[in-house]
């Protein structure tokens, strides 16, 4: 299971003494010996998190951009996060031995002046349950800045430019990544044309690299709310 750049939050319990448990060799995402982070029962440990983790100043919380979740007895990777998703900021992982919390946090140019930003996008849960069921609890945080209809139109008439200058849009790196993602706030805002010009952004523009990745991850992203706010309302 991969899933998405992000922020995680742990608290942790080292049992090394008592339970020595290493990352497999053949670990996919990170070759790292000693893992940052153990969850355990009652008597030994179960899970280990397995990848390059920065210790923030909080009690027991780190940061990581690539990471997995690694059976402690069978060395079987369960989970992977990160390395392989291209919109991931990074994780926290927060927690108690026996219950750990990752938050998923997603890099989008939706601050102000297009600044790229954090923004929350899912928090998974890990337990006991997690090496049974071999399943994470999902919750959707994703949220979005609410703009009034001068902003939505300034979306709209760059991207008319864009699409009018292509010379121009070709140099500016940036612009080019970022701006399916400004559409894409412009759908979730209720523009009435965003979708439409989202939808068709990678043949307006003859769009390759970064630049149909990004749009077609933009719409990803909106399939996704559309999928989980339909989820909330039945």
């Amino acid at each position: 299971m991969m899933i998405s750049n992000f922020i995680l939050c742990l608290i942790p319990f080292f049992l090394q003494a008592q339970h020595p448990c290493y990352c497999p060799s053949d670990a996919e995402a990170v070759k790292i010996e000693r893992p940052f982070f153990y969850l355990t029962s009652e008597t030994k440990q179960e899970l280990v998190f397995c990848g390059f983790a920065e210790k923030l100043e909080a009690d027991n919380t780190f940061r990581s951009e690539v990471f997995e979740i690694v059976d402690c007895q069978t060395k079987k990777t369960l989970f992977s996060f990160g390395n392989q998703e291209y919109r991931v900021f990074y994780f926290l992982i927060s927690g108690i031995n026996t219950e750990v919390f990752v938050t998923e946090f997603l890099r989008l140019p939706w601050g102000k002046g297009s600044d790229w930003i954090k923004i929350p996008f899912y928090k998974y849960g890990v337990n006991s349950q997690t090496l049974t069921q071999e399943k994470l609890s999902r919750t959707f945080l994703f949220g979005f800045p609410r703009l009034p209809k001068n902003e939505l139109d300034k979306i709209i008439a760059e991207y008319e430019y864009f699409r009018s200058n292509r010379n121009a849009y070709s140099s500016q790196t940036e612009n080019r990544r970022a701006l399916p993602y400004k559409m894409l706030l412009g759908v979730l805002n209720g523009n009435a044309r965003a979708l439409s010009l989202l939808d068709n952004m990678a043949k307006e523009l003859n769009a390759d690299g970064e630049l149909a990745v990004a749009c077609e991850d933009a719409l990803t992203l909106y399939e996704e709310y559309q999928n989980n706010t339909r989820q909330r309302k039945r």
